[in-house]
């Protein structure tokens, strides 16, 4: 089973996660990377079982990789930290894979895609630091975030606005927000972070989801200059978000009025931890409620008693690394329905089928439908 034009394909897929032949060949089991070639040039016949090792390693279904038609990408990618190395084409084609599967779960499962996200913005909206902390206001009353927005923002997202949002192990400091004409919008946080991160990061995704089309990507994506002050926006659009103002202030004054008017450092990590942020990020939010200077900040931050409480206050609640819940989640529900096979099942969710059984009940997730009921028509 080969042709010129399958050959060719291959390598263009191969070139697009930047691989090199001889990484490829690595990948997918071949002694050395002149066999591989030879496939790729037309001039050797490719088996069956090999056309399988190319579907996985290459992230692609084999329908896709078999088919004569060039799928064309619509979405755009919009990093932050973007990797550097080879290795970001592969991180975003596994995306792209699991993006499509995530899709095909729900119109498996008869889930209605919500069309209306937000609510429309533009410019005029993000003005200034004072549109900024309105445009947070008004996200949270539209979410029903509540005065600890941290704690719900991703489930409300996910249930109530229908965004994919994917963990997956990026490198330090980065994150990504998509948006598809076919799977609509994706937030990819990278889940090797900690739990305060993570949390700041998914609401300064959402920033990017808000604005998307305010900003022309393409441009962003050129211009660092243009994209670090749009990243400031986003950054500063999340502290006001997960930390109210009259929230904030209220539990800073309940605290200082005990205390002839001051904070010490335990009250300040405590008072993060509660909102589900770093301290950090609490500290800059004092600065722009007036409550601290920008000197100031810095000398906490670079002092090493700060260094010290903090870590030992944090170092319990790392907690473990996060899963894409809802997509597995999905997924166990197509395959308990059998939309999907045991096989793609594990496929996607990179284990071994024998211990499919054991991972469902790892999650706590039921292995069967149980017995059907019968409801009247209404």
């Amino acid at each position: 089973m080969i042709s010129k034009q399958l050959g060719q394909k291959l390598k263009k897929v191969r070139t697009e996660l930047g691989l090199t032949l001889k990484q490829a060949a690595e990948k997918l089991g071949y002694k050395n990377y002149q066999i591989l070639s030879s496939i790729e040039n037309g001039n050797r016949e490719l088996k069956a079982t090999e056309i399988f090792r190319f579907s996985k390693v290459y992230i692609m279904d084999v329908s896709e990789l078999l088919s004569e038609e060039v799928i064309e990408k619509k979405e755009k990618i919009l990093w932050r930290g973007e990797p550097k190395q080879k290795g970001k084409k592969e991180i975003e084609n596994n995306i792209r894979y699991k993006a499509k599967y995530y899709n095909l779960f729900e119109e498996l499962l008869g889930i209605e895609k919500n069309k209306d996200y937000f609510f429309n913005i533009n410019k005029n909206h993000i003005r200034s630091k004072n549109d900024l902390e309105e445009l947070a206001r008004k996200t949270r009353d539209l979410l029903s975030l509540g005065n600890r927005p941290a704690l719900s923002l991703k489930e409300i997202l996910e249930q109530d606005k229908g965004v994919k949002i994917l963990y997956e192990s990026l490198p330090e400091g980065s994150a990504m927000t998509i948006k598809s004409n076919d799977y609509g919008f994706i937030i990819v946080i990278n889940a090797n972070e900690v739990p305060w991160r993570r949390n700041y990061d998914l609401a300064h995704e959402l920033f990017h989801l808000l604005t998307w089309d305010i900003f022309n990507v393409d441009e962003l994506i050129k211009d660092q200059e243009y994209f670090a002050d749009i990243e400031k926006m986003a950054d500063q659009y999340a502290s006001s978000l997960l930390l109210p103002k009259e929230e904030t202030e209220t539990r800073l004054r309940n605290i200082a009025k005990k205390q002839n008017k001051s904070l010490s450092l335990s009250d300040l990590i405590d008072i993060s931890l509660d909102f589900g942020i770093s301290t950090q990020a609490l500290l800059y939010r004092m600065v722009y409620l007036n409550y601290l200077s920008w000197e100031k900040v810095q000398d906490i931050l670079n002092s090493t008693e700060f260094k010290e409480q903090n870590k030992k206050f944090r170092s319990d609640i790392w907690g473990v690394k996060p899963q894409s819940d809802k997509f597995i989640e999905l997924a166990v529900k197509c395959l308990r329905k059998s939309l999907i096979s045991r096989g793609k099942f594990a496929e996607l969710m990179q284990i071994d089928r024998v211990d499919i059984d054991n991972y469902i009940e790892d999650l706590g997730l039921m292995d069967n439908e149980g017995q059907t009921i019968e409801i009247m028509a209404t």
